[in-house]
């Protein structure tokens, strides 16, 4: 199963989101959600977490005033990602590191990477 990733849930909660927050948008996202790495409940307390913030709540209801308004959907995407890539569930998945990072016969796993990665396999 993927991991959990930013757009993926965003896609999700705006799917939900215009949808009326019915029980016709929890089986969509029921099904959306058992794609990645987060449960049903899981995505409820996301969702209420960021219903939380006036700011995203009076976006939602903008949105789901007009669902199909895609400079709303676009708008509310943007700020739901911005505050995903704040909130601590994705937090833990993202670790920078400054500095060299060293495997003695090993190797090392980069999901993501901003700048230049230089690999030498000599050994000293």
């Amino acid at each position: 199963m993927p991991m959990i990733d930013i757009p993926t849930t965003v896609n999700v909660l705006v799917t939900y989101f215009a949808l009326g927050e019915t029980e016709a948008a929890v089986e969509v996202a029921r099904n959306m959600v058992n794609k990645i790495s987060l449960t049903v409940e899981g995505f409820l307390k996301l969702k209420d977490d960021l219903q939380q913030m006036p700011e995203v709540a009076e976006k939602i209801r903008a949105f789901q005033k007009d669902p199909q308004d895609n400079d709303l959907q676009m708008q509310l995407s943007e700020m739901l990602t911005q505050k995903l890539e704040q909130h601590p569930a994705f937090q833990q998945n993202t670790v920078q590191v400054q500095g060299d990072i060293k495997a003695d016969n090993g190797s090392v796993a980069v999901g993501i990477s901003t700048g230049d990665i230089k690999i030498d396999n000599t050994s000293k």
